[in-house]
């Protein structure tokens, strides 16, 4: 059963849906960067977020694809355009360090995640996460070895690509103060517009902040069209 909702845009739970919106347009803005930098026309958002992150990039008919930097993820459709991700795998991993101060640099095919420190049989461990090529290993036990200037970009680009910002469905259903069923992978994404002096919300679980004021399907859909056609106006 859907939900829905309205509030007013200066009420509190109203300034912090504007909030969020505002830091959904800059995680968009940085992933759209990152595409540019990265040579591409155009990217896929990761559909495991609300706003932001870079799935796979495409890139102009005419343009090189370095081989050794990128692989194929897919097309929109057979025969379409392809979508490219940096062709490198990742692993996770730990490592022990003495004290929780201790210093951990990254390098440029690890990634550490410092704010995740375990503690397990009296020791402290640091997850990290380290990206590699199959068929081109970076390093051993044994030997060091020197990663190819390929791989090299193609873990500069993947390191790039997750730490791009991102907002998360959780975080809006956390302002709506929304029931949300345990063990759900990937909860329902809510749907929110501002028509006027209020937000519009759509919600497929029960939500609780006192802004809220429940409303019919109906008035969702009457606003929903007015906002529209003025969005259209606009363009």
């Amino acid at each position: 059963m859907k939900h829905f909702y309205e509030c007013a845009q200066d009420s509190e739970l109203g300034k912090k849906i504007s909030g969020f919106w505002q830091k959904c347009l800059r995680c968009e803005e940085a992933a759209e960067k990152y595409a540019k930098a990265m040579g591409a026309v155009t990217y896929y958002e990761d559909p495991q977020y609300f706003a932001g992150g870079c799935l796979c990039v495409a890139f102009a008919k005419d343009a090189r694809i370095d081989s050794g930097v990128w692989r194929e993820a897919g097309r929109e459709q057979e025969g379409g355009t392809p979508y490219y991700m940096p062709d490198v795998e990742s692993r996770m991993g730990y490592e022990e360090i003495p004290h929780r101060d201790y210093a951990l640099k990254d390098t440029y095919c690890r990634i550490y995640k410092r704010d995740s420190i375990l503690q397990k049989d009296g020791k402290l461990l640091v997850p990290y996460i380290e990206f590699y090529r199959k068929e081109e290993p970076i390093s051993s036990n044994m030997m060091p070895r020197v990663a190819s200037r390929g791989l090299r970009k193609a873990i500069k680009a993947e390191v790039r690509r997750r730490r791009l910002p991102v907002m998360t469905v959780g975080s809006l259903l956390l302002l709506l103060q929304a029931d949300m069923p345990e063990r759900v992978n990937q909860p329902m994404t809510p749907t929110f517009f501002p028509y006027r002096s209020r937000y519009f919300i759509g919600c497929d679980y029960a939500c609780h902040s006192l802004d809220l004021e429940e409303i019919t399907p109906q008035i969702y859909r009457m606003n929903a069209d007015k906002h529209e056609r003025e969005e259209r106006r606009k363009a």
